[in-house]
């Protein structure tokens, strides 16, 4: 069991930022005095270095991010098999669930044309990630942050999947993530932002979440702006092959 203070290759453990099922996150500081970046780290510990599917999700997660040079994506720094852990660049700043938080109180404006610009740039982000060969699969408002300057930056494609509050169709039938499945998650949370409440519940296993009609849960994004409201159904169609064939059509689509 680790607790703050314990050392990890090159950085000393500060606080637990989350408990996992297969591993934690903590937030860690390089322990050595100078100038050598970063100063500060996510950590991600397996509980155990013999469980084989943990650390093979650690390196999984390492490789996918290094195949990602983007600053729309989180870094990874480095990867200590002998402890178990994978380090991850430290994001400054709020999750959009913290986002969307503020906006209800009336901290900050989550309006029609910042959640544009903010899809924009996922998408852009998105077409990084799947050119690299990289599908995300955990697409939501607690994955995405936003840098003090409002940059957004992709982060955990570690999510565990019952933290998602919304289900792409396709996971349903016991199918992979795709780039399509980044595609309709990507139009969940964009519905998410604009509505202010999940478009839909449901868990894998609920068999009726998956063939629900769209046309009613976005009627509330259709009011607010019909052309968004049109995109959104064609990148949240049940079927896969019925979503945008790449992100680069769904900005060519938003900016038309």
């Amino acid at each position: 069991m680790n607790r703050p203070g314990d050392r990890v290759g090159p950085f000393e453990l500060k606080e637990l930022i989350a408990a996992r099922p297969l591993s934690n996150l903590w937030r860690a500081e390089r322990a050595e005095a100078g100038s050598r970046e970063p100063r500060s780290v996510v950590l991600r510990i397996a509980h155990h270095t013999m469980d084989s599917r943990a650390m093979s999700e650690l390196r999984k997660e390492y490789d996918a991010l290094r195949a990602v040079q983007d600053p729309r994506v989180r870094k990874a720094h480095g990867f200590y098999a002998g402890f178990g852990a994978l380090a991850l660049e430290f994001v400054d700043g709020m999750s959009l669930t913290s986002v969307l938080a503020r906006a209800a109180e009336g901290g900050v404006s989550v309006d029609v044309p910042t959640v544009v610009d903010l899809t924009l740039e996922l998408a852009g982000a998105l077409r990084v990630v799947h050119g690299a060969g990289v599908v995300h699969g955990r697409l939501c408002l607690d994955t995405v942050r936003l840098r003090p300057d409002g940059e957004v930056v992709l982060t955990d494609f570690a999510l565990p999947l019952e933290r998602l509050s919304v289900v792409p169709p396709e996971f349903k039938q016991g199918q992979p993530a795709t780039a399509a499945t980044d595609q309709w998650l990507l139009g969940a949370l964009v519905a998410n932002l604009i509505l202010g409440v999940p478009l839909l519940g449901g868990r894998v296993g609920d068999p009726t979440d998956g063939r629900r009609d769209m046309r009613g849960p976005l009627a509330g994004v259709t009011a607010e702006c019909p052309p968004l409201g049109r995109i959104l159904a064609r990148m949240l169609a049940r079927d896969p092959r019925d979503r945008y064939p790449d992100d680069g059509m769904v900005v060519l689509d938003l900016l038309a």
